[in-house]
């Protein structure tokens, strides 16, 4: 069962879908699908997700990828519930 989730998480990951959607667009599938969704099936799935992709987007100095950075790191003080929104996250990301 966890390998099937990984492998479509995985696709999903590898198909860029700024190709078709812009920045925001982008963010809030981030924050409420793919977030919300390893949380939901895996706290330890989900740290170790989130860990990866605030060192990552840290290095890309955007201002919508360090707004994102700061909502995972907040979230990852958060055990009890899932406390991140697209509305609160993705204010700095824009679909131009």
């Amino acid at each position: 069962m966890y390998r099937r989730f990984f492998v479509i998480l995985l696709v999903f990951l590898l198909v860029s879908p700024s190709q078709q959607n812009g920045l925001h667009d982008d963010c809030v599938l981030l924050i409420n699908t793919v977030g919300k969704r390893l949380w939901d099936f895996s706290r330890e799935g989900f740290t170790k997700w989130a860990k990866g992709k605030i060192k990552k987007f840290e290095e890309l100095h955007h201002p919508c990828t360090s707004e994102i950075a700061k909502c995972l790191r907040k979230q990852l003080g958060n055990n009890s519930t899932y406390v991140i929104t697209a509305d609160g996250c993705c204010n700095d990301c824009s679909n131009n």
